[in-house]
């Protein structure tokens, strides 16, 4: 009877002493690194809607180990970092003079990540599905109280 209890208490300290990050790769790992991004228009009501393209870029992330709760409009920022898009060919500028362009992400249900780029009164907030090596997904921008436009984007890990 001893022995029962003995090895069941060391089955479930063994247990209990396994992190759950070494099992499955953590949230914020999936992001980490550099992605070439691909932004395409819909609507762009700053302009009338008649804004067309395409424009591309890179956005870069690290894993998040200091930025708690809500943040930027995600909840449990997973990743944080910088990105290179210039949005100016689409109507507007989500970047803020003199300032480094923030980019936050963090993960959704069913291996979806919402991203924003930028800050709370300028962005643009990105929703898509992740799949290996690639995220493909909405997007949508604003300015202040504006919106600045909305499309889908695609984005790829660099090489």
């Amino acid at each position: 009877m001893m022995g029962a209890f003995v090895r069941a208490t060391l089955c479930l300290a063994a247990v209990g002493c396994v992190d759950a990050r070494d099992v499955a790769p953590r949230a914020e790992a999936r992001l980490v690194g550099t992605w070439d991004a691909r932004f395409d228009i819909a609507q762009s009501p700053l302009d009338g809607g008649h804004a067309a393209g395409t424009v591309d870029g890179r956005i870069s992330f690290l894993a998040n180990r200091w930025l708690e709760g809500r943040v930027a409009g995600i909840a449990s920022p997973t990743d944080y970092g910088s990105y290179d898009v210039d949005f100016r060919p689409l109507g507007f500028d989500p970047r803020k003079e003199g300032r480094t362009p923030t980019a936050i992400a963090g993960s959704l249900p069913d291996d979806s990540i919402a991203i924003v780029l930028g800050d709370a009164d300028r962005s643009v907030s990105m929703r898509g599905r992740l799949d290996a090596d690639s995220i493909t997904g909405t997007w949508d921008a604003s300015l202040g109280r504006a919106d600045a436009g909305a499309g889908r984007f695609v984005m790829r890990r660099a090489p």
